[in-house]
């Protein structure tokens, strides 16, 4: 998951027309795969496999950037999709089976969410849950304020500088 993603800064100034070229095709890129309301690029890779021979779902990963950028935004929070029995046992479904069945337990999961977020808003009028989101958008939106844009060149050049001390 990508917040506020910037490719071009004002230090790309002196690289040669390719490099920022290029940069330009990723900016592009992120600014239409970016979930506007959440300002993220995001997306979940599935990886199967032995440790040293991933195998990677390239169509869920797409699948999932899509949903994030178009329909809904991908929460930062673990899925617990790794259960330690099924360690060794060979999985005999197919590709197109495995994505069907990730789709299906997306669309459960989702469901359960709406009926606990149902139940929590059960004693509210729809006027205090309105009032509420309001007040969880604000406070997102003056977090982002507060926050100075970096470009990823910055970013990388920050954590850099924090691996070396």
């Amino acid at each position: 998951m990508v917040k506020d993603l910037k490719v071009i800064g004002p230090e790309d100034k002196n690289e040669n027309v390719l490099e920022k070229l290029w940069e330009g095709i990723l900016e592009a890129a992120a600014w239409v795969l970016k979930n506007k309301k959440e300002d993220q690029v995001a997306t979940k890779l599935p990886l199967e496999g032995k440790f040293n021979t991933p195998r990677p779902n390239i169509i869920y990963a797409i699948y999932e950037l899509l949903r994030n950028g178009f329909i809904q935004a991908l929460n930062p929070s673990l899925d617990y999709e790794i259960n330690i029995n099924q360690v060794g046992e060979p999985d005999t479904r197919t590709s197109l089976e495995k994505f069907k069945d990730r789709i299906k337990e997306r669309k459960e999961h989702g469901e359960t969410v709406k009926e606990e977020k149902k139940k929590e808003d059960a004693g509210k009028s729809p006027a205090e849950i309105k009032k509420e989101k309001q007040e969880e958008k604000k406070k997102a939106d003056e977090k982002k304020k507060e926050e100075p844009r970096k470009s990823l060149r910055e970013r990388r050049k920050e954590k850099a500088e924090e691996r070396e001390k």
